[in-house]
């Protein structure tokens, strides 16, 4: 699958279960929000989907798009692929500095870091 094809599919999921509204549908980054820098360093898509799915079973009020959309995007408008994805990084140094941690599979994962994968993990289940 093209990356275009995948943001999409990614796009048009979102709003069709209802995660975001139709009118950000244009703007939203999902290669971004949904593709965790984990995928990149790890190279095992089935691994990140599990440690996604594991984040999802630890934290039950974030164990839905919905949820882990809000979460991920606080109040602020996705914006385009590649300001959201720099958006992301700088969430997950912070998440590191401030202590926003969680222990998932093993791993020390930044708070956004683990819900990109549980987010991840419910667009490719």
């Amino acid at each position: 699958m093209k990356r275009r094809e995948f943001i999409g599919i990614a796009a048009a999921t979102a709003v069709g279960r209802g995660w975001l509204p139709s009118a950000h549908a244009e703007d939203l980054g999902p290669a971004a929000l949904a593709r965790p820098r984990l995928l990149g360093i790890l190279r095992n898509p089935r691994a990140v989907h599990a440690l996604g799915r594991q984040y999802r079973t630890m934290v039950p009020a974030e164990a839905d798009g919905p949820a882990l959309t809000r979460a991920l995007l606080g109040a602020e408008p996705a914006g385009q692929d590649a300001a959201l994805a720099s958006r992301l990084e700088e969430q997950v140094r912070r998440d590191f500095a401030e202590g926003r941690t969680t222990i998932v599979g093993g791993w020390v994962l930044a708070l956004t870091e683990a819900r990109q994968c549980a987010l991840y993990s419910l667009l490719n289940a």
